[in-house]
């Protein structure tokens, strides 16, 4: 500053002594402020925040050289013994370069490499929000792969660095809690108590390191750093810029295979669709090349974005609304369940989908059904006794699991500090979890049979106490936990509270919703059965299925390229969804025109249904 200072008053005085003439005046360019002295040193600045939260007690502190600190937080520790030697080189090159104004200067005014600011830069520090529970401290993984050091030995530098930078996201928590405090419940001791001493007792945070470092001389490090600390080490994940090749099984390979030949099939059976049409030779839709024309992704297409809605006594057109309104509900719920465990995300998809439980139990129902349903078909008496015994079984084990093991209906990522086991979600995953909705609908489906061809005479005030009591029941069932799936449920829920609402709310909304299709198919859905059975469902409603199946993977895939933290609120998630709809509507129909369509379709014309046609009609150009 004294300089620039210099500067200016050296130039007051030229103009002052060239007063009266005419002078070219330069913009003189002023040289930046140095990095480090805006906005300091990024190693030092790491120190006031994640050492101290969770290095008080490790011994790992040391006052004559307060850098140390970020061994065995960000960087590996100095033990010999422990540590691979050249990752333990590198980190001494580091500590050499970030305690030596002069090497520092060096690399990045004569060098002109910036990897001792930014490697440092890129870890997690505490932000904003700690006690608000903002314990997700990602750093910032794309700074930190694209570090380089490539600095040889010279009389300024007396040492070599060559590596790259390594992201890795750590997640540890205490599993040692001193706090020990029981405050009277409503009182202003237990709010304080909850909301600033009960602080987060885990964190995820990301680290940057040398890549001669691995994973286990980080876990190696964390063990010793965290003795007698009460934190320990739960999971680590580490990547660098260099993606690694993955060779292809023979799974892989036969996938491939498979996908090409049915993607083969369907653009050739569209390419003879075109001809067919083109040179005008329906003759040809009634040989054996009929089987393969259903097959056609042309004609799947058109069929999906078909925006007529015939009227058929034999199609329950509200369903489509429904159905429709499910996969949006699904996929925003979801989005809020994948933000609270974002983190995860860095692992990718397992060995298979995510929401596949559900496809696993839903088949399993499936295949009871026919048990059910045989015997209602041949003798409809002996038929509702097994269906009515069934039904009352399917709320009983879910009422009996519930009361036997004290479980409770909350939401797993509402109240992350339950385990899975207290929220009973490895009872919900399984079929007896989800049978009562699946036998509700079957009486629905054989009270719609019985009345397919009957009129239903029904009162005015019948019709508006049915609509009154599905309304009700429905928001029971989605707003009945409202006050329990937050973190400061002011209450546990009572036992008998939580084995009514887990044995009874998935039934319960169940039959609400078969008093609206019942309603709809009779003539007493109004405006309702208008707005649910518009043509303007349609598309989304014949792609459902594949939407539930690629929606999730979107969502994770979105999340986990996430580069910095998102703050949540109920727009941005609403917006979040619209987006994962869009993304997964055009994936869902490439889906659809692969598999789910051209298998239906085959069917049709394989095995032909009573009221629908074996042949379909050619397809117009539009």
């Amino acid at each position: 500053m004294a300089r620039e200072f210099l500067n200016v008053i050296l130039l007051v005085g030229i103009a002052g002594l060239t007063s009266g003439q005419q002078i070219d005046w330069e913009i003189v360019k002023r040289k930046p402020l140095d990095m480090f002295e805006r906005y300091g040193n990024p190693a030092y600045e790491a120190l006031k925040g994640l050492p101290r939260l969770l290095g008080e007690n490790s011994g790992i502190r040391d006052e004559a050289s307060p850098l140390e600190a970020v061994r065995g937080i960000y960087l590996p520790i100095a033990n010999e013994e422990l540590i691979n030697p050249q990752c333990l080189e590198d980190v001494k090159n580091l500590m050499r370069v970030w305690n030596h104004p002069s090497v520092l200067n060096y690399i990045m005014t004569i060098l002109h490499q910036n990897w001792p600011a930014t490697l440092p830069d890129s870890w997690g520090v505490p932000g904003d929000g700690i006690l608000n529970g903002n314990s997700i401290l990602w750093g910032f993984q794309e700074e930190c792969t694209a570090v380089v050091a490539n600095v040889t030995k010279g009389f300024v530098v007396p040492f070599n660095a060559t590596f790259r930078g390594k992201y890795c996201l750590v997640h540890v928590e205490n599993t040692n809690s001193s706090l020990n405090y029981n405050p009277s419940p409503g009182s202003l001791q237990e709010k304080v108590y909850r909301d600033i001493l009960n602080a987060p007792d885990y964190y995820y945070f990301g680290t940057c390191m040398p890549s001669s470092c691995g994973e286990s001389d980080l876990v190696t490090s964390y063990n010793f750093s965290f003795k007698n600390t009460g934190w320990s080490l739960v999971d680590i994940r580490c990547q660098t810029a260099d993606r690694e090749y993955v060779e292809k099984s023979d799974g892989d390979i036969a996938f491939i295979v498979i996908v090409s030949l049915i993607w083969c099939t369907i653009v050739g059976a569209a390419i003879l669709e075109f001809f067919v049409n083109w040179a005008k030779k329906p003759d040809i839709r009634k040989g054996p090349l009929k089987y393969w024309l259903v097959l056609s992704s042309y004609r799947s297409m058109s069929n999906i974005y078909k925006f007529v809605n015939k009227t058929n006594p034999d199609v329950i057109n509200c369903l489509h609304g429904l159905r429709v309104m499910s996969m949006i509900w699904v996929t925003w719920c979801h989005s809020y369940s994948l933000f609270s465990k974002v983190t995860q995300n860095l692992k990718g998809l397992q060995n298979c989908l995510p929401q596949s439980w559900y496809t696993a139990a839903d088949s399993q129902l499936y295949l009871i059904l026919p048990v059910i349903l045989i015997p209602l078909m041949l003798n409809r008496k002996i038929g509702l006794i097994i269906l009515s015994a069934v039904t009352v079984a399917s709320f009983a084990i879910p009422c009996s699991l519930y009361a036997a093991f004290n479980l409770k209906p909350y939401l797993p990522f509402a109240i992350p500090e339950i385990s899975p086991e207290e929220t009973a979600l490895n009872h919900d995953h399984m079929p007896w979890g989800r049978a009562s909705p699946y036998f509700i609908g079957v009486w629905g489906g054989w009270l719609l049979s019985v009345y397919k061809d009957r009129r239903v005479k029904m009162p005015l005030w019948g019709v508006v106490l049915g609509w009154c009591v599905s309304a009700t029941v429905s928001c029971l069932v989605l707003l009945g936990m409202a006050p329990y799936n937050t973190a400061s449920a002011p209450t546990e829920l009572p036992s008998g509270i939580s084995v009514f609402y887990g044995g009874f709310s998935r039934g319960a909304w169940a039959l609400s919703l078969l008093w609206v299709v019942f309603a709809c198919q009779k003539g007493f859905g109004g405006p309702v059965n208008t707005f649910l059975g518009h043509a303007c469902w349609l598309p989304m409603s014949r792609l459902s299925y594949s939407m539930f199946l690629i929606s999730v993977p979107v969502q994770i895939l979105s999340s986990g390229i996430t580069m910095i933290p998102l703050y949540m609120n109920h727009l941005n998630k609403f917006i979040e969804t619209c987006g994962y709809l869009f993304v997964g509507g055009l994936m869902a129909t490439a889906m659809a025109i692969t598999s789910e369509i051209p298998v239906l379709s085959l069917e049709k014309a394989i095995i032909p249904r009573p009221g629908r046609n074996v042949q379909d009609e050619p397809l117009k150009e539009s």
